[in-house]
């Protein structure tokens, strides 16, 4: 009973050890009689056997890797001798695939059925070491990359907020000039080195990094040691304590120098990229990488029927077709994944309804750093080129009358061999067109490389090996070539690549076409442009190019000289900004017309308006776009001297006609007079009847006075001049104006230069015109004003004019004292720069002159007064004019008024 149930407790243990065995992990091998008695599942994994039978019976070392093979067999004599566990050791393997693993074994001796044997367990590290080979690769690439990198490492240690110590690795040498050692000695160089300019921005920077972490990078300048101007990007990380102090501080300095320079001169470029772009015939366009228009040419537009503004901002779902657009993007992201070149052929829909078969060229843009920043395309329309192969495909049919149409096309047909010097297999017999025969290139004697100017034979190569690369099925190049008589021709060349069924490239297809004039005449219109820039540029006149909708296109560098505006700033604005508002229905209707010209005012930048004569003309490019050219002439000076010549017209007819009127009343006034003296001294009136008699004549009197200022404006008397003293002039105004002044309680300033030039004048009419200003500067305290602080201030001095004065001339040619002055052709009155002068200036604290009626004073007949006749200021004007003199006036609301009156002083 005691025996059964040792037994079963035996069999029950070697159950429990035979499936702990069976699960384990590990590959368990027992070795004995010098091969593998027992194997577990894991061992037949490892080993690569679906069965036992594959490997039982078989040594354990037929196993083990050559190379490994004599380490473990040592191992193994040694635990049998010894008796001990050989410890882990890592061998490699050979599987029954041949394939082969590294494994990590251990030998240990032990009796299996009564025997002494070695039990093996080994598993596999093959995953193990792969990593730690990966580990040791990264690690050499990082220590290289380290070594090789255009750039410098840093480490600041920080003790508060000031630098304490710093590591600069010794490439800061080439980039800063100054040494790791350097460095060390003055923590803060890094901001010593700093360009002055950049020094707040990039002091600010690091100040603010405690409130301000996910700052991570900073671009400024620095002052090299050998004295250069060098920019440099700053890349950090930053370790901050728990107190929130910055410990320490890692980073990377890069010199972006010349990023730099090409970020400048890339936006340099820019605007002359565009209108390249604008010359090409081929649709062009880029987009962002979200598929979004950044831009295009001139041919893109008229392509997809939308001006540049209407592509801009826009994706093709927005443009055309949604089916059309969306397989434009599956090729889009396969551009982006799979980076390069891309071509391929598509089929597009216009808006009229139009099916165009085109070849679409594209290819990846990127940022300075080296990211993808979008794509840019180019279409090639190849229509008409696809149903020129349907056609030539029929023609196949009838090899003879392919050949003839061939030969008797412009278009050579070549079949080159894919091998050096590009050995001919065919061409057309028209060849002969360039002197060669066919059979001297079909057999050898000529290759087609020998054909090629040998100026343009490596740029060709170079192209053929970048298409045939990018997996490119067909392209286009343009290039030179010599002739058999020596002569140098232009061909388009169009090639199709020909693979064989493993893909390898055997034979380039071409159409070759003599492009020779066309390329004449590109470089006749490129000099043509060129000579009528040059024109354009140095013209006075304004010279634009405008569009359909009336924006700029093109303006004339003079535009800066004459409206202020840089050219650039108004391209792509409308002309019609800088006309003037009541201008404008006169500028649509010439600009409506293909040819004409109008007078318009253009505004300055400075606010100023200016007249201009335009003429324009209407054209159309060669692409069929309407535009306009327009030249405008400064007219603002003739402008000024018609309205002068007109407004001295004006006076002169008021002059005749106000002669005319005061003869007629005189005359009936007199009459009149008469009568009522006469029936005014009756001795049958009451005395009610002689005042109204008496208020009758002396409204005659008054009439009768009026109607002499007429004549005395119409008619004046001539101007007698002689040498006089404008001060005693003045002084026998004063008993007059110190009454008038006296009656209304007004405050006389009086600022008189002694020492006034004596100078030809004459006395009476100057007397008048003082006076007269004088008077109207009492009068106007009647309207408005305080009445406490009344004041009108008289300043005669001497100056020399600051600038230029200009007047209109009220008076006739000959009332004048000085003729020196006067431009007898448009009637006026300059004094220049420099001209000396007494300066009479007479002034109020009135209520001032409304603005709307201020250029109105000096006209004949106009008065705000009820019973003025609207002919003193004139006269006070003739009578300056008379003296080649110039008057002023400027005048505020509520401030006051100031008549200036500038007489020049000849001795």
């Amino acid at each position: 009973m005691e025996q059964n149930q040792i037994a079963r407790a035996l069999k029950e243990s070697e159950d429990r050890y035979r499936q702990l065995v069976e699960y384990l992990s590990d590959a368990i091998i027992v070795h004995s009689s010098a091969q593998i008695s027992f194997i577990n599942p894991a061992g037949l994994e490892l080993l690569g056997a679906e069965s036992m039978h594959q490997v039982l019976g078989k040594a354990f070392i037929n196993f083990v890797h050559p190379s490994d093979r004599e380490c473990v067999q040592e191992r193994f004599r040694k635990v049998i001798v010894e008796g001990t566990e050989s410890g882990y050791f890592e061998t490699k393997l050979t599987r029954l695939d041949g394939s082969d693993i590294f494994a990590e074994t251990i030998l240990s001796p032990f009796s299996f059925k009564g025997e002494w044997a070695i039990l093996i367990v080994t598993h596999d590290i093959t995953g193990r070491k792969q990593t730690e080979q990966a580990l040791r690769d990264s690690e050499e690439r990082f220590k290289t990359m380290v070594q090789n990198i255009n750039g410098y490492i840093y480490s600041v240690t920080y003790k508060g907020k000031k630098a304490v110590s710093s590591y600069h690795s010794p490439k800061c040498l080439v980039i800063t000039g100054y040494s790791p050692e350097e460095y060390q000695e003055d923590p803060d160089l890094w901001i010593k080195m700093v360009y002055k300019e950049d020094r707040d921005h990039v002091q600010g920077v690091f100040d603010s990094l405690r409130e301000n972490p996910q700052q991570t990078r900073v671009e400024h300048r620095i002052n090299h040691k050998n004295g250069s101007i060098r920019w440099i990007e700053n890349t950090y990380t930053l370790q901050i304590n728990e107190a929130g102090e910055i410990e320490r501080m890692d980073g990377f300095i890069i010199d972006i120098t010349d990023r730099k320079m090409a970020e400048n001169a890339l936006s340099e470029q820019y605007f002359f990229l565009q209108r390249l772009i604008d010359t090409i015939p081929n649709p062009i366009f880029y987009k962002d990488t979200n598929g979004v228009f950044q831009g295009c040419n001139i041919a893109y537009e008229k392509f997809v029927g939308a001006s540049r503004f209407e592509i801009i901002g826009k994706t093709g779902f927005d443009l055309m077709p949604r089916n059309l657009a969306l397989s434009i993007q599956q090729y889009d992201e396969e551009l982006y994944r799979r980076r390069g070149i891309q071509i391929y052929e598509s089929e597009y829909e216009t808006r009229d309804k139009r099916k165009l078969n085109i070849i679409l060229n594209k290819a990846l843009y990127f940022n300075t750093d080296g990211t993808v920043s979008g794509h840019v395309g180019v279409i090639l329309d190849v229509t008409k080129l696809k149903e020129t192969q349907e056609e030539l495909k029929k023609a196949l049919l009838e090899l003879r009358q392919m050949e003839i149409i061939i030969n008797k096309s412009p278009a050579i047909v070549f079949l080159w061999k894919a091998r050096n010097d590009w050995p001919v297999e065919f061409v057309s017999d028209n060849i002969n067109q360039f002197g060669y025969n066919a059979g001297d290139l079909i057999s050898g004697r000529v290759k087609f490389s020998q054909i090629i100017h040998p100026d343009d034979l490596s740029r060709v190569t170079f192209e053929l090996n970048n298409f045939t690369s990018a997996q490119v099925t067909d392209f286009i190049q343009d290039y030179r070539i010599l002739t058999n008589e020596g002569d140098v021709r232009w061909v388009d060349d169009r090639t199709w690549i020909r693979k064989d069924e493993n893909g390898i490239v055997t034979h380039y297809q071409g159409i070759i076409i003599d492009i020779t004039t066309r390329k004449h005449a590109e470089r006749l219109l490129r000099e043509s442009e060129e000579r009528y820039r040059a024109l354009a540029e140095n013209s006075y006149d304004l010279i634009s190019e405008i569009s359909q909708d009336l924006k700029f296109l093109y303006l004339s560098p003079n535009f800066f000289d004459v409206l202020g505006y840089n050219p650039y700033d108004l391209v792509n604005k409308s002309i019609l900004e800088l006309v003037h508002s009541d201008d404008v229905p006169e500028a649509l209707s010439a600009l409506r017309r293909d040819s004409g010209s109008a007078v318009l005012r253009f505004r300055h930048k400075n606010g100023e308006w200016l007249w201009f004569e335009s003429t324009g003309k209407k054209f159309r490019t060669a692409t069929g776009e309407h535009r306009g050219v327009i030249v405008s002439r400064d007219i603002s000076e003739r402008k000024r001297l018609e309205q002068q010549i007109i407004h001295t017209e004006k006076l002169m007819a008021v002059g005749e006609m106000s002669a005319m009127i005061a003869h007629e009343f005189r005359n009936a006034l007199t009459s009149i007079k008469m009568i009522l003296q006469l029936q005014g001294e009756s001795e049958n009136l009451t005395v009610s009847e002689k005042e109204s008699f008496g208020v009758a004549i002396n409204s005659i009197y008054h009439m009768e006075s009026v109607v002499q200022q007429l004549l005395n404006f119409a008619h004046p008397a001539p101007m007698e001049s002689q040498i006089e003293d404008l001060g005693r002039v003045f002084s026998e105004c004063l008993p007059f104006i110190d009454l008038q002044a006296a009656k209304k309680s007004i405050s006389i300033i009086k600022k008189i230069d002694r020492n006034l030039p004596r100078m030809p004048l004459n006395a009476a009419g100057l007397k008048d015109a003082i006076i007269n200003l004088v008077l109207n500067a009492a009068q106007a305290f009647d309207s408005g004003g305080s009445a406490e602080k009344r004041k009108i201030s008289i300043v005669m001095k001497k100056v020399m004019l600051a600038e230029t004065l200009r007047d209109y001339d009220f008076s006739a040619s000959g009332e004048h004292l000085l003729l020196k002055q006067r431009n007898e052709e448009n009637h006026e009155l300059v004094l220049e720069k420099g001209c000396e002068c007494v300066l009479v200036e007479i002034s109020d604290n009135g209520p001032g002159i409304p603005e709307e009626i201020l250029d109105k004073i000096f006209e004949p007949f106009f008065t705000t007064k009820e019973k003025g006749s609207g002919l003193g200021l004139p006269i006070v004007k003739r009578t300056v004019n008379a003296h080649g003199g110039v008057i002023q006036v400027f005048s505020r609301i509520n401030e006051g008024t100031t008549f200036r009156i500038y007489l020049p002083v000849y001795y």
